[in-house]
């Protein structure tokens, strides 16, 4: 394992090019690992032996080190950037209920969603191909987001590093949950794309399979396979009892209903009736005293989200001290494909 100094030493240039960006950052412009990172040029061999050895390290530990070494501060940023992408992970659903983009240029992206059953092969007629494909069009339009670090000057001056580094993972939480809010917010409406969003009303507390099978079929019949479930815990509660034996005295007897025939996708919690379970207690999935909301839905074609600068550091030209009141942003934006691969279950 690679020691601190050794890091130093295979980075010389790759900390300079970012330095170069830090001291630009500002309240609007900031820094992002796409500007200048701590890989690029260095061989295959020195990039996994350099990231092998920071991921051995907590910021925390990173911030130590550099407090007391010349050149760190490269270093740190780094760190920084990759604590706040595994911090914000667990809470970023995202990536798990839908597609993502973030390579594209420009602000604004348009996308081209072809018409249900107007995409399909025809055969060639002398030589030619002529597809007529009709489309309904979206934009991505991505809104930015912030959220300062709260680790106040005394604790970056005290070397309070285990609690700056809580810190920093409660804003990279925030991002997470934040950004899964918009998602959420887009696939519960489904304002974009062709078809119909499919519908259930079930009663308050108490959602049944029944419900859940019934949305299922409204997508089949619709041409999607449904694979997911978006569920709060509140709702998913009377779900989780189990039902009453045909024949016994209400309360008397319950199964559990034997749901789960293979193991979930990677990420999500179990599989229910054939669909991956993801639990997610969202204000706009909870009860708020009226209605709670569950999605049922085909997320290879339900959800195209878009995403810049994820995680970008602003107002950070000094990484130790700067700490203390830099920026977290992020751009994001979601639109709904094709409205009938997905199902809402609304509870009142």
């Amino acid at each position: 394992m690679l020691s601190f100094q050794d890091i130093l030493n295979k980075t010389v240039e790759q900390r300079t090019r970012i330095r170069e960006v830090l001291q630009q950052t500002s309240d609007e412009k900031g820094w992002h690992p796409t500007d200048a990172n701590l890989y690029e040029g260095l061989n295959v061999a020195d990039t996994a032996e350099v990231k092998a050895a920071l991921d051995s390290m907590t910021l925390a530990e990173v911030l130590e080190k550099g407090s007391t070494a010349m050149g760190t501060d490269a270093l740190v940023a780094t760190k920084l950037h990759d604590t706040l992408i595994y911090a914000a992970r667990p809470y970023d659903i995202c990536p798990k209920i839908g597609y993502m983009v973030n390579k594209w240029k420009g602000g604004d992206l348009g996308v081209n969603i072809t018409v249900d059953g107007s995409y399909i092969p025809k055969p060639f007629s002398g030589g030619k191909l002529e597809v007529n494909a009709s489309f309904v069009k979206a934009t991505l339009a991505p809104i930015p987001y912030g959220i300062p670090i709260l680790a106040g000057a005394d604790m970056i001056d005290d070397q309070e590093y285990g609690i700056v580094q809580w810190h920093v993972e409660q804003a990279a939480q925030a991002c997470g949950e934040q950004a899964s809010e918009l998602a959420i917010a887009v696939l519960k409406a489904a304002p974009d794309g062709d078809g119909v969003l499919n519908t259930e009303a079930a009663t308050i507390n108490a959602m049944t399979e029944t419900d859940v099978s019934n949305v299922k079929k409204a997508n089949g019949i619709d041409g999607f396979t449904s694979n997911t479930f978006l569920i709060s815990n509140v709702s998913y509660a009377p779900l989780d009892v189990g039902r009453e034996v045909a024949g016994g005295a209400a309360g008397d007897y319950y199964v559990v209903s034997p749901a789960t025939y293979r193991m979930p996708t990677e990420g999500f919690n179990e599989v229910r009736l054939g669909l991956d379970v993801l639990l997610n207690d969202s204000s706009l999935l909870k009860t708020n005293g009226t209605n709670a909301y569950s999605v049922v839905f085909d997320r290879n074609n339900a959800l195209l989200t878009g995403r810049k600068r994820w995680l970008e550091l602003k107002n950070f030209s000094n990484p130790i001290e700067d700490i203390a009141g830099a920026v977290i942003s992020f751009r994001q934006d979601s639109v709904s494909l094709y409205k009938d691969a997905i199902g809402l279950i609304t509870e009142s």
